[in-house]
């Protein structure tokens, strides 16, 4: 996403409490991701072309643009089924984990309004979409473009689902801490339910 964001200085950017921030981060979304893992290779290799795009990696017709654009409509197809028609909490948060923003935010509004989206991948939506950047902003159409505005109404939507308690499991890790412990964020701001602010537990993958 294209965020008008002052970039990190090579002094901050070498700060020891930033790296270890940021070290922090990058475990807590590995065993996010970890969720995925114990989906079938099949079903989880499907998500991740539904996803990411990743049939592209397969399609050997890459200089046929026709034979390219209708493969192309066809997997555009499948992830709008797999968007109306999905319901286990753990193919969502694998959807939501492996997708491309690039391909626009509203799946992942859609994805965060169904009633079986687990609370713990909703928390890893909302923190990873930079929501202290986003607290500057009053209103959706104070943003400075469409993508932007569709990233508000992600945040609007989860925040509104916590605090309403609308969440039918909260069973799929993850913890906020590294993000909350940011030094530019103001929890006053974003005013957040307490819920939003502990973390789910962390359930290692099945071995078998």
């Amino acid at each position: 996403m294209a965020k008008r964001v002052r970039k990190k200085t090579k002094t901050e950017l070498a700060d020891p409490t930033f790296r270890k921030r940021v070290s922090s981060q990058s475990e807590v979304l590995l065993r996010a991701y970890a969720e995925c893992e114990k989906l079938s290779k099949s079903r989880l290799q499907f998500i991740y072309d539904l996803a990411e795009g990743a049939w592209v990696n397969r399609f050997v017709n890459l200089d046929d643009d026709v034979a390219f654009e209708k493969e192309s409509r066809r997997w555009a197809k499948l992830r709008r089924e797999f968007v109306n028609t999905v319901e286990k909490p753990r193919e969502i948060h694998c959807f939501t984990c492996l997708y491309s923003a690039d391909q626009g935010i509203k799946p992942l509004i859609r994805m965060m309004k169904h009633p079986s989206c687990d609370a713990g991948t909703a928390l890893r939506l909302f923190w990873i979409y930079d929501p202290a950047y986003y607290s500057d902003y009053r209103t959706i159409s104070e943003c400075p473009d469409d993508e932007e505005q569709d990233v508000m109404r992600l945040l609007r939507t989860i925040k509104r689902r916590f605090k309403q308690n609308d969440f039918k499991t909260n069973k799929i890790y993850f913890d906020p801490e590294p993000w909350i412990e940011a030094g530019d964020l103001d929890l006053e701001a974003l005013q957040l339910p307490d819920s939003m602010l502990a973390a789910v537990p962390w359930s290692p993958p099945d071995n078998r």
